[in-house]
């Protein structure tokens, strides 16, 4: 049987911080459009309010002024909420896994030696001595 391919841990890091930037950007532009016929935010104000919203500071400079920017305030802060974390969680499971079979590896005694061709008694106590030489 096949074992499935893991993929490095910072695959998953780059994942998680591409679609939390794909995330701010599409709520960014979606804030700008409600708010264009009454705000008029470029899209630098409206990329700024995001992340300010998004991270829970609110600073209050920049708000929604419609009712349809409040709501896409509302529904932006709930996808991020329903999103992220399981991003983040998947992100760790990988991580951590990646760390334990590390640890697997690395640990004595958890070795297997293949040896291919022809072996001989010489060859077998040359490396015998490398190997007791090397843990002294």
């Amino acid at each position: 049987t096949l074992k499935p391919h893991r993929q490095p841990a910072w695959i998953d890091v780059v994942r998680v911080a591409l679609t939390v930037a794909c995330i701010v950007f599409t709520c960014a532009c979606g804030f700008q459009q409600l708010e264009r016929k009454i705000a008029h935010y470029t899209i630098f104000e409206s990329l700024w309010f995001t992340l300010i919203t998004l991270s829970t500071v609110g600073y209050g400079d920049i708000f929604p002024e419609s009712v349809e920017g409040r709501l896409w305030v509302i529904g932006m802060i709930i996808m991020l909420l329903t999103i992220l974390p399981n991003e983040i969680s998947a992100m760790v499971a990988q991580i951590e896994v990646a760390r334990v079979k590390s640890e697997e590896v690395n640990r004595p005694g958890n070795h297997v030696l293949l040896v291919a061709g022809v072996v001989t008694a010489t060859m077998v106590k040359q490396f015998v001595a490398e190997v007791v030489e090397a843990a002294e």
